[in-house]
């Protein structure tokens, strides 16, 4: 989906979008791995079917599914 968004430093960590101005599901996806809280919040937005099956997957524990789904 997105592949650079987190960006890992020796200190912090930071968003790093693939793209300039950011995609709105790249703001989404960076809120989403600090907060997934909001996870049905974010379902209720309208959402790539790729993003929205990712989070779906994540909220009942089948990341399995995803990865076949994506592969």
């Amino acid at each position: 989906m997105f592949v650079n968004t987190i960006g890992v430093c020796e200190n912090y960590i930071e968003f790093c979008p693939d793209n300039e101005p950011p995609q709105r599901e790249e703001i989404l996806s960076w809120i989403w791995s600090y907060r997934p809280d909001l996870t049905n919040e974010l379902l209720e937005l309208d959402l790539s079917e790729d993003f929205k099956k990712l989070i779906v997957y994540y909220k009942s524990s089948e990341m399995s599914k995803f990865w076949e789904y994506v592969s």
